[in-house]
């Protein structure tokens, strides 16, 4: 499911590219690229090498981090269940963004995805996008 939508959050606007919200996706080897867009990306289960600019990083479930616009980015993941929704954002800072989520916060993640793949609508996930978009900016 592809969706755009525009969230205002205080005085930014964060128009949101969810391409891999619903279902989440199991994630494998991605060679590196970049966007045009900032893009986010939530781990759910399982652990990730990351490489973000000159960075090597691991993440594993409940990490979270926002890739700037343009900047290139590759993944491995290191178990074959790994999974993780991401999208991309417009407006975002041109920095990256690390952190790691409460247990709570990646529940009811994992909750409204499934609700929203249900339902077949984001509106579940619309609060935790908030949530994001605060830690972001």
């Amino acid at each position: 499911m592809e969706v755009t939508f525009t969230l205002q959050f205080g005085k930014a606007t964060g128009e949101i590219l969810c391409g891999h919200c619903l279902p989440p996706v199991n994630l494998g080897i991605t060679p590196p690229h970049n966007h045009r867009q900032g893009e986010v990306h939530v781990m759910l289960s399982g652990s990730v090498d990351y490489t973000i600019g000159e960075e090597n990083r691991t993440f594993q479930s409940g990490d979270f981090v926002y890739i700037p616009p343009k900047m290139y980015h590759s993944a491995k993941a290191q178990q074959i269940d790994t999974s993780f929704i991401t999208f991309t954002l417009r407006g975002g800072p041109k920095h990256i963004v690390y952190s790691s989520l409460p247990k709570g916060i990646l529940e009811g993640i994992h909750h409204a995805c499934k609700e929203s793949g249900t339902h077949g609508s984001l509106e579940p996930l619309m609060p935790y996008f908030y949530i994001l978009l605060g830690i972001i900016f």
